[in-house]
């Protein structure tokens, strides 16, 4: 039951269109506001949090085989 109400309410947010978008008035406003000579600088902090959060899913991922790699396994205490 749980389930079933959280998919329809995400469906609800996710695939109705009027949630994300502007008035036609105030839609030059907010891409004047977010297209401005600070865009570059913001897409930059976005990227680069994007990638730290890769690099550390990438590391969890990955560290039992660079431990076994290294001999630091578990089963050795050395």
């Amino acid at each position: 039951m749980k389930w079933s109400a959280a998919s329809l309410i995400l469906s609800v947010v996710l695939f109705k269109n009027a949630t994300a978008a502007a008035c036609p008035q105030c839609r030059p406003r907010v891409a004047a506001g977010v297209y401005n000579q600070d865009f570059g600088t913001n897409l930059l902090v976005l990227l680069l949090t994007l990638a730290v959060l890769f690099a550390i899913g990438i590391g969890t991922y990955y560290v039992d085989a660079l431990n076994a790699k290294s001999g630091k396994g578990k089963g050795n205490d050395t």
